[in-house]
């Protein structure tokens, strides 16, 4: 179903935004259990990156490859390779990575979670053996993975700062909503696992 919605030429890009997302969730919580999903997700993924003009969607599309990094770098990459994209995707990622808004701060992948999964899918890279990856791109890499990791502990430093003076704020006004938690005081919502390792099991057939 994910993959025929990816692939529907005659569906606005705007409205299959829930489909590479549930994909991402598939690599980041299915480690070495769909690697025959790898292949067929990137090829319509990179699809729909070559025909959307959106930044927005772009940043979406090459998360998602930038997840199937972190899912088996190895296998990843040699599958970019084979379709002849790999050089393409690497300028295209760096390229967004280093943009940067006229005030300074980052165009693209903003968010905590998109950092995350950035950072996490470069060191995949780093992780790999020397002759799987290209010497002259490892400079590039570890760069990114030093400027990226930066980033994100300034803005989760900053996000902290903010919860903390809310929280001060609203201390005198604080009441526990019982409705999303369970007798121990646990917001259930945070123990809320989308992907289990029986589910995982079952992609692989």
């Amino acid at each position: 179903m994910v993959s025929s919605i990816m692939a529907d030429k005659n569906m606005e890009d705007t409205d299959i935004v829930p489909a590479p997302k549930l994909i991402e969730v598939v690599f980041q919580n299915c480690r070495g259990w769909v690697d025959h999903w790898v292949e067929p997700y990137l090829r319509i993924t990179i699809e729909r990156l070559n025909r959307t003009e959106k930044s927005y969607l772009k940043c979406l599309f090459m998360q998602l490859i930038v997840d199937a990094l972190y899912y088996n770098a190895a296998l990843t990459l040699s599958i970019l390779q084979k379709l002849g994209v790999a050089s393409e995707f690497f300028h295209l990622w760096f390229h967004l990575l280093g943009q940067v808004k006229k005030s300074g701060l980052r165009a693209n992948f903003k968010r905590e979670h998109e950092k995350k999964v950035c950072f996490l899918g470069l060191i995949s890279l780093l992780a790999l053996p020397a002759d799987q990856f290209p010497g002259e791109a490892l400079g590039r890499v570890f760069r990114a993975t030093l400027d990226l990791l930066i980033a994100y502990k300034d803005q989760v430093a900053e996000a902290a700062k903010e919860e903390e003076a809310e929280d001060d704020d609203d201390m005198d006004g604080f009441q526990t909503d019982d409705k999303y938690q369970d007798g121990n005081g646990f917001d259930k919502g945070l123990f809320t696992s989308v992907i289990t390792p029986n589910r995982c099991k079952k992609l692989r057939h």
